[in-house]
């Protein structure tokens, strides 16, 4: 499996039994999800214990992979110039302002640690896509994003808060018999 974990064929097609090709599968082990090549589970990479992945076991993937959990890495997006696995590579290809440029990891050997830098940002490596912005930003830029969306944020419950108080001391205003007949109506 592109998490590592390994089975036997008649144990993946038994899990596999009611999907189909092309279909997201999650591991039975880790729950790190895998897509069911075209020509079924059979067509999943075989190895034995003493083997290597099929991918570089020095690159995890930089979208999944956490401390404790390190997903290896199987190809690698020019764009976002990070290493991914075949389930976050997925989202790369499918990315809503056009597919980025994913290549198989062992391809990818001149690409590899180059590490592109951000123009605002000069020592700072490129290392998040931005799915609003549709660009590869540096953590730094991200950073700045999400304080001025925070910034947007407050003083929109700012303007929530003044339209909710002078609509209820517009209410506080109305006689008592209006007051009544408004709760009344509402209340049905």
């Amino acid at each position: 499996m592109p998490c590592t974990h390994s089975f036997c064929l008649e144990c993946l097609e038994s899990y596999c039994r009611d999907k189909v090709p092309g279909d997201d599968v999650p591991c039975p082990v880790c729950r790190n999800e895998f897509q069911i090549p075209k020509n079924g589970v059979a067509d999943l990479p075989v190895r034995t214990h003493n083997e290597q992945p099929a991918s570089s076991p020095s690159f995890t993937c930089e979208a999944c992979s956490a401390d404790r959990r390190r997903i290896p890495a199987t190809v690698y997006c020019k764009d976002c110039t990070q290493t991914l696995c075949g389930n976050c590579s997925v989202r790369h290809v499918r990315i809503s302002g056009g597919p980025h440029g994913v290549i198989p990891l062992d391809s990818a050997t001149s690409e590899l640690g180059k590490g592109r830098y951000c123009e605002k940002h000069k020592d700072e490596h490129i290392k998040l896509y931005c799915f609003d912005c549709n660009m590869s930003v540096c953590p730094v830029c991200c950073f700045e994003r999400t304080g001025a969306v925070a910034e947007q944020f407050y003083k929109s419950i700012d303007n929530e808060i003044k339209q909710v108080t002078s609509r209820i001391e517009c209410f506080v205003a109305l006689p008592l018999n209006l007051r009544q007949k408004v709760i009344s109506y509402w209340t049905r």
